[in-house]
């Protein structure tokens, strides 16, 4: 909706009107009689599976616009929170997040600091949750 909203709003709108085009044709054509007036009925029938099908192809365009621009979104968003990550990462790398006394850690002391933090659990250790699987 925010995509539409912002840049294709003008398509939008013909959308509308091919759309309404459509239901008017859709009434002509129901209410001529196909057996009495053939030709009208013909010629309303052709113009109705002709703008039916632009409308179509109108539409499948814009819905692949849109998966583009939804790929390039989260692409944007997942590179901002890594870059924001490491920021954290390198502004907090010699704080201890926390610290746990030597005697519940015991040997893994050394790891659960790694690769900076002085005598606690260090960011690094936290932003991954693969390195909490000991």
């Amino acid at each position: 909706m925010l995509y539409r909203q912002t840049f294709k709003k003008e398509k939008d709108d013909e959308l509308k009107k091919r759309r309404k085009e459509i239901l008017d044709i859709k009434g002509d054509l129901s209410r001529t009689s196909a057996q009495d007036e053939f030709s009208k009925w013909a010629k309303l029938r052709r113009k109705l599976d002709k703008q039916v099908a632009e409308y179509e192809k109108e539409c499948k365009s814009g819905s692949m616009d849109k998966a583009k621009f939804e790929v390039a979104v989260s692409w944007g968003l997942w590179a901002a929170m890594l870059f924001f990550q490491a920021v954290v990462m390198l502004a907090y790398r010699t704080t201890a997040m926390f610290y746990i006394p030597l005697e519940w850690s015991g040997p893994l002391h050394w790891i659960l600091s790694f690769p900076f933090a002085p005598k606690g659990l260090s960011i690094q250790m936290l932003a991954d949750p693969r390195n909490l699987n000991l």
